[in-house]
Order: structure tokens, then C-alpha cells, then sequence
């Protein structure tokens, strides 16, 4: 019997089995993004094989993004073909199930943990974030960080700590925001805060924008707006049209999965302490 069984995925979960082989797990592994792995790594063709002969089960974070195939790299991986092979002795370890994966393991009686409910694992997670998103605007501007003015969107997990990491690195960190709650948090927090309906006004003086709410925010007008040296970073996707940002020549970024391409190392560590944890609790 494997202790694990590791499929689909980024880096992350890659250089999460190897950190599981050297601590003497055995592991089974399908489609990890990867090529060197621990000798106690056993790559295999069957998932039914794997899910029969192993006792715990990592599948990618998020778990998918059509709830139709697992979120793989290479392989078609049907999401059907996990849960009918699930078994009574899996436990299954992912991220971003929806409700009927969750209730079809209440049904079978199978153990299933969602890592993004773990408010430790999405802080840190926000690190990674962070620090990647950071570290991405200061080489895609050809401006100078130390005497632009910042623009933090937002202010969940991602938008705090982008905005407290900020402050040292730019001249002044403003926030914008419209949920009452975020705005008394930046203001406690020192920071310079408006609400969406005057970004138009404020807009131009921007060098550094950073958006991390899930909406639309950037309109053709916003656009217009920007001055001729402002990078909008996006961990979002869904900030501003992409195509009209290129028809603007606006210096527009998104950074789809930046924990599992640019912080893979910190993740799959901090995501093995908390597998192991769980799993001990269990016992």
C-alpha cells in the first residue's frame, strides 16, 4: 500500500511528492509538472490502480476549472474517473471543490479536505501571491518603484499584504475600495483610501496598479485616463479587457496560478506540514 497518491497539478504538487519521498512516503504520481523525482516517487498509468493502492490522494488546487477534467497539465483527466474509483480507505486532499463533489463523498462516507478553507493555507497563500505579483510589476514597469505612487484595488487577504509590503517600496500606497469594512481596515492601517467612484479623478497619478478585485474595473474611459507610464497588474483576470488594453498600448499583466509557477517551493512546503498535520489528527 502507497501512502500517497499525487495527480494533476502545478509545481506545487510536483515538488510536493518529492518533499513526501524524502521524508519515506511512498508515493504514486500521474501528471505532475515535473521530470526529476525522488527514487520513493512511482510514476503510473492507472488511476484506478493508484486509488486502490494508496491511502491518501492529492489532486491539484483548484481542483478544476470546469468541474468536467481535473486541473492537469498534459493529460484529460475526468473528474468522473477519481470519484468512481474513490474508496473507502481514501482520504482526499485538494482545493476548490464545489457542492457536488462534497456531497457525493458525504454520501459515500468518503473523507475529503478542501485546503482553500483553511484560513492559515489561504494566508499564506497570499504571501506567495504577494510577493510574486510584487516582484512581476517592478520588472514589467521601466519606472522606478521608489518614486511612483501606488494603487492597491481591494483590500481582502491579497490587497492587505501587497498594500503593507508596498509601503517601503514606493513613495505612498493608496487604496480603493468600496466595501465599508476594507476602507476602516486601510484607514486603521494608515493608508491613503477612496472609493471606486473617484478612481476616474484619481486615476492618472499612478504608476504602480494593482488590482485584485474580481470585477471589471477597468472601463475604456479608466483607460484613457492612465498615464502613459502605469502598469495595471491583475491577479484577477478580470480587472480590464486585455484586448483593449493592447489597442490602448496600456502595459496590462495578468498572472494566472502565481503560488503554484513562482512560489512552488514555500507552497508545497507549507501544504505538506498541513497534509501531514491532518493526517495525524485523523489517526
Amino acid at each position: 500500500m502507497f501512502d500517497f497518491f499525487i495527480v494533476g497539478g502545478d509545481k506545487r504538487l510536483s515538488y510536493m511528492a518529492n518533499l513526501l519521498a524524502y521524508k519515506n512516503f511512498k508515493v504514486l504520481a500521474y501528471d505532475l509538472d515535473g521530470e526529476n523525482f525522488n527514487e520513493n516517487v512511482k510514476q503510473i498509468n492507472s488511476i484506478k490502480f493508484a486509488l486502490k493502492n494508496s491511502k491518501n490522494i492529492i489532486v491539484p488546487i483548484p481542483f478544476s476549472k470546469d468541474f468536467i477534467y481535473l486541473n492537469s497539465k498534459n493529460k484529460k483527466i475526468y473528474i468522473e474517473e477519481i470519484l468512481c474509483n474513490l474508496k473507502n480507505h481514501n482520504k482526499l486532499f485538494g482545493g476548490g471543490f464545489n457542492n457536488k463533489i462534497l456531497n457525493f463523498c458525504e454520501k459515500k462516507n468518503f473523507f475529503i479536505y478542501d485546503y482553500l478553507k483553511n484560513k492559515k493555507f489561504v494566508i499564506n497563500n497570499s504571501i506567495n501571491t504577494s510577493e510574486a505579483a510584487i516582484a512581476k510589476a517592478i520588472l514589467k514597469n521601466p519606472v522606478n518603484m521608489h518614486f511612483s505612487k501606488c494603487l492597491i484595488l481591494g483590500f481582502g487577504n491579497c490587497g492587505k499584504i501587497i498594500a503593507k509590503k508596498l509601503e517601503n517600496l514606493c513613495s505612498k500606497v493608496f487604496v480603493c475600495v468600496n466595501n465599508e469594512m476594507e476602507k476602516e481596515w486601510a484607514k486603521a492601517l494608515g493608508f491613503s483610501v477612496f472609493g471606486l467612484d473617484s478612481l476616474r479623478f484619481k486615476i492618472e497619478k499612478f504608476n504602480y496598479i494593482f488590482n485584485t478585485i474580481p470585477q471589471k474595473i477597468f472601463n475604456c474611459d479608466l483607460l484613457d485616463n492612465l498615464n502613459k507610464f502605469a502598469l495595471i497588474l491583475d491577479i484577477t483576470k478580470f480587472g480590464a479587457d486585455k484586448k483593449e488594453c493592447e489597442k490602448k498600448l496600456v502595459n496590462y499583466e495578468y498572472i494566472p496560478g502565481i503560488p503554484g509557477k513562482f512560489k512552488f517551493i514555500s507552497s508545497a512546503e507549507y501544504l505538506t506540514d498541513v497534509t501531514l498535520k491532518i493526517i495525524k489528527k485523523l489517526k
